[in-house]
């Protein structure tokens, strides 16, 4: 049986798409919760500075701290998903995904998982960010930035504008334009604010750019990470020397 991957986020303001990744839970396959959360020390208290980089208050994330705690030690993350549902909140626990691997220690997956979604580099993606505006400044189209689409996180919560970095409007369709480096945390939350749309609009068109060298395309890593952008989105590899044209059909501003 495959476990459930949970993402947990930061919201500074729910109008923007883009939480800030602070911890993660996994359900195995027995139904035990293992739950990780960032800026916490042995002791369980918190970090200050880490508190400032994610615009959190230290009271209200020790809420929510035993209030997670509290219901992965009694392996009821669906009292999580029920609190989330009936009351918009700053903090919300995403479900992006399953893990099919066989493992017997989910409690070291937990710490790997929660390594690779939390710790992820921030100027990284800040760059990545700078090199696709370059990229969509050199191609003969006039995008738009920060640009909002409605959407919601589930079936019946409130409908809310969700932004993104870029958007091309054709025809009165605004089609959104992402960078997405292909790591998980940025996948996944980029999968998740699609699925949020597509509540909506199931006839939004999105584009994620990214990279990769072309060599890695049957690597299981760059498989695994190409696999949700496809089902929602059209993956366009700016390493491609005919990225750009690419681009322009996608749009249909060729």
């Amino acid at each position: 049986m495959p476990a459930n991957l949970f993402l947990i986020q930061h919201f500074h303001d729910l109008r923007l798409h883009e939480g800030r990744n602070i911890g993660v839970a996994v359900e195995d396959p027995d139904g035990r919760i293992h739950l990780r959360l960032g800026g916490l020390d042995a002791a369980g208290d918190v970090d200050t500075r880490w508190l400032r980089r994610f615009n959190l208050a230290r009271g209200y994330y020790l809420q929510w701290r035993d209030f997670l705690e509290r219901s992965a030690n009694a392996n009821d993350w669906e009292a999580v998903i029920r609190f989330q549902t009936s009351k918009p909140s700053n903090i919300i626990a995403r479900k992006v995904g399953v893990n099919l691997s066989e493992t017997h220690n989910w409690a070291r997956f937990t710490d790997s998982y929660f390594a690779e979604m939390v710790d992820s580099s921030i100027s990284e993606r800040e760059s990545f960010s700078d090199r696709v505006r370059r990229f969509l400044e050199s191609a003969p189209i006039r995008f738009e930035e920060k640009v909002k689409l409605p959407g919601r996180w589930d079936n019946f919560g409130d409908t809310l504008d969700l932004e993104f970095p870029f958007g091309y409007s054709n025809r009165s369709e605004l089609k959104v334009i992402a960078p997405i480096p292909l790591r998980h945390s940025s996948v996944y939350s980029f999968k998740a604010s699609i699925d949020a749309v597509h509540r909506v609009n199931r006839h939004a068109v999105f584009v994620a750019v990214t990279s990769f060298d072309e060599s890695d395309l049957d690597s299981e890593r760059v498989e695994t990470m190409l696999q949700p952008l496809e089902a929602g989105a059209f993956p366009i590899n700016i390493e491609q020397e005919n990225a750009q044209n690419t681009l322009l059909d996608v749009l249909g501003a060729a």
